[in-house]
Parts: C-alpha cells; structure tokens; sequence
C-alpha cells in the first residue's frame, strides 16, 4: 500500500481525533494540515513499528506537542462548567491518552508507543483523567435539564479505571 493509500485510510480517524483533542474543527484540521506537510517533506514519516496508523497518530502527537499551548490547561475552572467543556480542561497528556483509546480504539501498547510512553505511564493518566472528570462531576440532577453521561464516556472511563488498577 503507497503512502498516500495509507493516508487516505486513516485520515477521517485522525480527524476525528484531531477535532477531539483540540475542540474545533478548524484547530484539528489545521493538525492535520501540518500532519500532511510533514509527509509530504518526509514520505518515510510512516514507517513505524506498530503500523501506519500508529505512526499517522505519532506524528500527530509529535506536531501537537511541539507547540507550546498545548502542553496543558488550568485543572480547576473557576466556573461550573459542562463535563464536555470540563474535558477540555484536563492536561494534554492523559486527555490524549483517552482519546486514543476510548475513542480512536488504540491497545494501551499502541497508544503508549504513539505517547512515547510506557504502559504504566499510560494507565496513570488515564486514573488521572477518571480521578479529573469524578472530582469535578455534578451531582445527579443538580444542572437544570441534566441527563446522564452517555453509556459510551461511562464504559469507556470504567475500562480505563480498570485497566489502571491492573498489575
């Protein structure tokens, strides 16, 4: 498979991710615009152990992480804020670390090796993101109109939290 097939894959998945990781979608797509200039300078930025989809996401991270506001957020708002708006808050590292496995449904091993992690790196920010979204979660009913989380970010942070507490 050539690069650009390769590319064209997986390129609506890094979207995606791109779009959830930065919270628009003009500042995702902007990502993957870098992402693309810098396969188009480098067609060897694929080759990865784990794949080129691994290796897309890698370079993703690479481009993301090399710009300096990205590298967290404040972790405690001053105002209530909607847990969708409050994901936005949590620090860059394990906010990746969840989108990439609950979202884009990377192993902890190939979101690990995309971080530049280890496993046990990696299952700490996903208790820091679990310990993040608990702390600052309303109380059932407190939010006027308040419905619950849908059963997709429940099951995915109950897998991360058991996941964490594995050996």
């Amino acid at each position: 498979m050539s690069t650009s097939q390769a590319v064209a894959q997986h390129l609506p998945f890094l979207r995606r991710y791109a779009r959830a990781l930065t919270g628009s979608q003009h500042s995702g797509d902007a990502y993957v615009a870098a992402v693309l200039g810098a396969l188009i300078e480098d067609p060897g930025g694929l080759n990865g152990t784990s794949g080129p989809r691994a290796a897309l996401y890698k370079l993703f991270t690479t481009i993301w992480n090399s710009v300096e506001v990205n590298e967290g957020k404040d972790p405690a708002p001053s105002v209530q804020l909607p847990v969708e708006q409050r994901l936005g808050q949590i620090t860059a590292q394990p906010r990746q670390a969840f989108l990439l496995v609950a979202l884009e449904g990377f192993s902890e091993e190939d979101a690990a090796e995309i971080l530049g992690n280890d496993v046990a790196a990696l299952r700490g920010s996903a208790v820091a993101i679990v310990l993040f979204v608990v702390a600052r979660a309303e109380p059932a009913g407190a939010a006027r109109g308040a419905r619950a989380a849908p059963s997709w970010r429940a099951s995915s942070l109950n897998t991360l939290t058991m996941r964490a507490r594995l050996p």
